[in-house]
């Protein structure tokens, strides 16, 4: 239930200003990273610490591999260390085997997204065209 507040609340904060802030990604981690020690633990759901550990830490060097390499090749910022930060969290909820299900459902939204647009622009495109042959 923790979760699925401190992820709303993120999600809305993130839509607005475009910031994922430090003071809701920390205790995320620091939680997910503390529940990995309780012995009554659903280990089908949650890991035990050592995989709790690895999962932060993959999560984010993931993300900031992708932010490092996206500013060398570009000169700018794509984007901000939060969704790094966003990430370890998950990876210290969930452990690191849930980062890569987690990466393929993200990248498999934006490509449903693209998909979206395209199919939009696509349908204008027609629209126009077909505008102007009357």
């Amino acid at each position: 239930m923790v979760l699925i507040i401190f992820f709303v609340i993120i999600f809305f904060i993130d839509l607005d200003h475009y910031i994922i802030p430090d003071e809701l990604t920390f205790p995320l981690m620091l939680i997910g990273f503390i529940k990995s020690f309780d012995p009554n633990l659903n280990l089908n759901l949650f890991p035990n610490y050592l995989d709790s550990l690895i999962g932060g830490a993959l999560g984010y060097i993931l993300i900031w591999g992708l932010i490092t390499l996206y500013l060398r090749i570009r000169n700018k910022e794509g984007m901000g260390l939060g969704d790094a930060k966003l990430l370890s969290a998950i990876g210290f909820w969930f452990g690191w085997y849930s980062i890569p299900y987690v990466i393929f459902l993200s990248l498999q939204k934006l490509h449903q997204s693209f998909l979206l647009c395209f199919h939009q622009l696509e349908q204008n495109l027609f629209d126009l065209h077909h505008l102007c042959r009357l």
